[in-house]
């Protein structure tokens, strides 16, 4: 019932701003009879087109706001037939944020902490990998990048068992964040192919005024061709921090039972396990669990969702 309200709710705000703006107009003397027929002739494809569009942001940011909701019931009254609380409580958090036992806090800097170096050190040696493989020449360059690039096509449930055994017996690194860490750190064949696009649509005058300049290919890459490439670099930084942060199956393999090492996804998983009933108590880890990458994508969602430079300055 609250769907179809909220449905006709939006349609009635879609027609009401509609024909508000159309008053405006007309009384400012803005618009004429050409442009207003044309509004009205469009208004039906775009209030359907509001109405769907609408709809399908509801779907997919209604399961976040029903775990926001259920975080602050009590738990006589997470299984009830009411989406909003009876009574906002807020003890559902301070109870995940200071009980030793769960031990929330350190789940979420462990996540911080084996997410960041793998990001910024792997970053830049994807950085360094696709420069080379995009603006430096030399032989096998193309057939070194086509056997990289196949390896993404590699399922990621055919290597888990040869890469644990590895990391288990050559390298006795289990029941320890190193596999989660030390492997990112050497880059990531997804980061070189992206910032590689990106990097050959850079155009070959920069790296041939750094060569008259009297630098060298590496101090090229430095001075130029990185500081350009920092918003591709932090577009990407925010999809692997993002990657690295929600990791389940990692830590699950490799950390083992020690719970001092847990991240957060598996302090959570192991609430779950061990409060089934507690459903209150869990969304309220699971909002907690989205705050640094909402804060993140909030901060940086411009260089997220487009990172390119201008270089009409160089034309001519």
């Amino acid at each position: 019932m609250y769907r179809l309200i909220i449905i006709v709710a939006t349609v009635v705000a879609v027609c009401v701003a509609y024909f508000a703006t159309v008053a405006l107009l007309h009384k400012k003397e803005v618009t004429d009879k050409v442009m207003h027929r044309r509004l009205v002739g469009k208004f039906p494809q775009t209030v359907l087109c509001y109405v769907v569009l609408t709809a399908v942001a509801l779907m997919i940011v209604f399961p976040f706001l029903y775990a926001l909701l259920l975080s602050f019931k009590t738990g006589s009254d997470v299984f009830g037939t009411n989406i909003f609380p009876e009574k906002f409580v807020i003890r559902n958090y301070k109870t995940v944020l200071s009980d030793s036992d769960i031990r929330l806090f350190g789940g979420l800097l462990n996540s911080i902490l084996y997410a960041l170096p793998p990001c910024l050190i792997g970053v830049m040696t994807s950085t360094m990998a696709a420069y080379a493989l995009s603006r430096l020449h030399f032989k096998g360059r193309d057939q070194i990048f086509a056997v990289l690039f196949a390896t993404i096509c590699i399922p990621g449930v055919i290597t888990l068992i040869p890469s644990y055994i590895m990391f288990a017996k050559l390298y006795g690194w289990v029941d320890s964040p190193l596999p989660l860490i030390i492997p990112g750190m050497c880059g990531s064949v997804t980061v070189i192919f992206f910032l590689r696009q990106f990097l050959l649509g850079l155009p070959k005058e920069l790296d041939e005024a750094g060569i008259i300049d009297g630098l060298s290919k590496g101090g090229v890459f430095f001075r130029i061709i990185m500081p350009l490439s920092w918003p591709a670099m932090l577009a990407q930084f925010l999809l692997a921090f993002n990657a690295g942060y929600n990791d389940f199956m990692g830590p699950l393999l490799y950390i083992g039972s020690n719970k001092s090492l847990y991240t957060v996804q598996l302090t959570v998983y192991s609430m779950a396990s061990a409060n089934v009933k507690q459903m209150e108590k869990i969304m309220a880890a699971c909002v907690i669990t989205l705050l640094p990458s909402i804060v993140m994508f909030t901060f940086a969602q411009k260089y997220f969702l487009g990172s390119s430079i201008s270089v009409e300055g160089l034309k001519g």
